[in-house]
C-alpha cells in the first residue's frame, strides 16, 4: 500500500506572463513550481499527479486531475515540477495536492494539501490588470502613471497613508500641524498623510509610525476598513480563513474585507504576505471606486 505523499516545499514561484492565443487575443499564465515528498522505491511509483485549483483538491480535467509529472515518455528522477496556469485569477487562493501512481494504476491518497494566493505583481506585464491601475490614477489616488506604476514594488506604511488618505480625501484636507511620530517630521514625504491617517483614526500607532515598514495584508485590511466604517461595523463571524482565526488581531477587519468583496481569497488570507502596489491599487480601486 502506497503511504501518504506530503509536501515538504511550495515553492510560489508565481511568474505572471502573456502571451497571444489564436484570435490575436493577449492571454495570461502563471508558472508555480512545486516541490514534495518521494515515496519509498519499493512502492513502484512511476508517476505523481498535482491536483490544483481555486478550490480544495480541484481536478479541471474530465479525467480528473490536472498534471501529470514527469510528462508522457519520460523517466521519473525527482520529485519537483512547475505547472503552467491560464489566465489565473488575481488575489485567489490556489490549492495544491499530489497523487502517486504505479503502473497498475494504484495510487496513493492525497498529500497534505498546499495553498497560496497568486499575487497580482511579480514580472506582471504592465497592461495586466490595467484596469485597476488606470482607475486609481484618474481619481488622483495616484501620481505616478500606468506605464511608469511600478506594480511589483512592495508598498510601505508611508505609501498606505497616501493611497488611503487621497481615496478618502484627495488631496483638500485639513491636518494637524504638530507631529504625532518622532519618525515622520514635517519634512517627511508623507507628513500631511500620515497626521491625517492619525487623525481620522485610520492608524492608531502611538509616537512611532514605522513609515518605511513595509505593509503586509492583515496591515491593509485594517486600514481600509477602518477608512471606511471606523471601528463601527457588523461582519461575519465564521471564520473565513484558517489563518485568520478569531483570536488574530485582524480578525474582524479582514472578516468585513472578505465581506464587501475587497479580498476574493478563499480558505486562507495570508495575512502576513507583504503587498504590492499592483495588489494595493486592485484594494482601492474596489473599496472606494466601486471596481469589482
Amino acid at each position: 500500500m502506497f503511504k501518504r505523499t506530503s509536501f515538504v516545499m511550495l515553492t510560489v514561484g508565481w511568474f505572471l506572463f502573456m502571451g497571444e492565443c489564436s484570435f490575436a487575443q493577449e492571454v495570461f499564465a502563471a508558472e508555480v513550481t512545486l516541490m514534495w515528498d518521494a515515496n519509498s522505491p519499493e512502492e513502484g511509483v512511476t508517476e505523481y499527479r498535482i491536483y490544483y485549483g481555486t478550490s480544495s483538491r480541484y481536478a479541471p480535467s474530465s479525467n480528473g486531475y490536472a498534471f501529470t509529472y514527469p510528462p508522457p515518455n519520460e523517466k521519473l528522477s525527482d520529485t519537483q515540477c512547475t505547472i503552467h496556469i491560464e489566465d489565473p485569477e488575481i488575489d485567489r487562493t490556489y490549492y495544491f495536492a499530489v497523487k502517486a501512481f504505479d503502473d497498475a494504476g494504484n495510487s496513493s491518497d492525497y498529500s497534505n494539501e498546499a495553498s497560496t494566493i497568486i499575487p497580482a505583481g511579480l514580472s506582471i506585464p504592465a497592461q495586466y490588470p490595467i484596469s485597476y491601475i488606470n482607475a486609481i490614477y484618474n481619481a488622483g489616488i495616484t501620481e505616478a502613471p500606468p506605464d511608469n506604476f511600478n506594480p511589483d514594488k512592495l508598498v510601505n506604511r508611508g505609501d498606505t497613508a497616501i493611497f488611503i488618505t487621497r481615496a478618502l480625501f484627495t488631496n483638500n484636507f485639513n491636518y494637524t500641524d504638530t507631529p504625532y511620530f518622532s519618525d515622520v517630521p514635517p519634512d517627511h514625504y508623507a507628513f500631511k498623510y500620515i497626521q491625517k491617517f492619525k487623525d481620522a483614526g485610520i492608524t492608531q500607532s502611538k509616537e512611532i509610525y514605522n513609515s518605511n515598514r513595509f505593509a503586509n495584508r492583515a496591515d491593509i485590511a485594517i486600514f481600509i476598513t477602518r477608512a471606511l466604517f471606523s471601528e463601527n461595523f457588523n461582519y461575519t463571524d465564521t471564520p473565513y480563513f484558517s489563518d485568520v482565526p478569531p483570536e488574530h488581531y485582524a480578525f474582524k477587519y479582514v472578516q468585513k474585507f472578505k465581506d464587501i468583496g475587497i479580498t476574493r481569497a478563499e480558505g486562507t488570507f495570508n495575512p502576513d504576505n507583504l503587498v504590492l502596489r499592483v495588489d494595493m491599487a486592485i484594494f482601492i480601486a474596489r473599496a472606494f471606486l466601486g471596481m469589482q
